[in-house]
């Protein structure tokens, strides 16, 4: 049923239980992991990380309640399917992740219409992300040191105070 009183054209506003959702499919995903049940944990990570996109795109959509927790929750996601995906087997299905991650952060610290909170979270988290794919880059080179020039170069454009008036 559509809430009447939510106002039209914002994202909804949150509880503080926001990400219970997010919690508990990374706890299970996580204990699947410890099992060794890699493919029960790749489930659950995959509907982590979705559920932690979405909350990015909330707070990329003007949610400024959020911003804060959006990008930490990105960062776990993908850093979590990457390690199961390594586990399993498929380094490449990890640095796939990673790079989602890190390509979903460069746009925003580039786009016009991402909120200044939200740019600040991805810039102060971008620097977690970046470590976790240069741990693969024994592997990956040439995708981690592109990536890692790109998502420095949109970090110090997004510090860097505009001259234009």
């Amino acid at each position: 049923m559509l809430n009447e009183t939510a106002p039209i054209g914002l994202a909804p506003q949150h509880t503080a239980d926001f990400d219970s959702r997010w919690k508990k499919l990374t706890s299970d995903g996580n204990n699947a992991h410890e099992d060794g049940n890699t493919s029960e944990a790749n489930g659950c990570y995959a509907l982590a990380y979705h559920e932690a996109r979405m909350i990015f795109a909330n707070a990329w959509n003007g949610d400024q309640n959020i911003a804060w927790a959006a990008a930490p929750m990105m960062v776990v996601s993908a850093a979590n399917a990457a390690r199961n995906w390594e586990a399993d087997g498929r380094p490449d299905m990890g640095i796939n992740q990673l790079t989602a991650c890190a390509r979903i952060f460069i746009q925003c610290l580039k786009s016009t219409s991402a909120h200044q909170d939200l740019k600040a979270a991805v810039a102060q988290h971008m620097s977690r992300l970046l470590a976790v794919l240069n741990e693969r880059r024994s592997n990956f080179p040439k995708i981690c040191d592109a990536l890692s020039d790109e998502a420095t170069n949109a970090v110090l454009a997004c510090l860097t105070p505009s001259t234009e008036h």
